[in-house]
């Protein structure tokens, strides 16, 4: 509920900005295209053509220094893996303040640093399932807000995500009638 009411604002909030004219956009595309197979025999039948585009845009608002940022995956069938054509990544606006910035929307905010599997990205949710060409392109944001302060040569964050969305792993075909025993 909270985490609608927060998009929904967030959203309003960059629409009403985007009817200004002091406002400096900037817009990108980067398009993939691939041909992926799931483990099965490689034949007309098992091949799936995962195709997608990220599409980001944002821009700073001239007096106030407010920056907007977006990102959303858009694709077909075979690069989600599932009956969707788009999915947002990251929607948020960032207002400094004095000595800081505050953050609010959906965003993804990294914890650290590690290959592939790593236990301090705990912020972060990811789709397992998405045909990307790199495991960071599976990372989408969570809806909350984050504020940073500048203590000198340190800074000091915080964050309040009231609602985190799960991690979907990958499926693997076969596994769902798989009876697992207790002990």
């Amino acid at each position: 509920m909270i985490e609608g009411t927060l998009l929904r604002g967030a959203i309003l909030a960059a629409m009403a900005i985007a009817a200004t004219p002091s406002v400096a956009w900037q817009a990108g595309v980067r398009a993939s295209a691939g041909v992926w197979t799931d483990d099965v025999p490689v034949d007309a039948s098992g091949v799936q053509y995962p195709l997608a585009a990220l599409l980001s845009a944002g821009g700073s608002l001239s007096p106030t220094e407010v920056r907007l940022h977006a990102e959303a995956w858009v694709g077909n069938r075979a690069f989600f893996a599932a009956d969707k054509s788009a999915a947002l990544r990251e929607a948020y606006a960032e207002i400094p303040l004095a000595g800081g910035t505050l953050r609010i929307g959906r965003q993804i905010l990294p914890w650290g640093r590690a290959d592939e599997i790593n236990p301090t990205d705990s912020f972060v949710s990811r789709n397992w399932q998405w045909r990307t060409p790199a495991s960071d392109d599976q990372r989408f944001g969570n809806d909350g807000i984050e504020g940073v302060v500048r203590l000198g040569t340190f800074a000091v964050s915080g964050v309040w995500m009231p609602h985190m969305q799960t991690t979907r792993l990958p499926f693997i075909d076969g596994l769902q009638n798989v009876a697992y025993s207790t002990i």
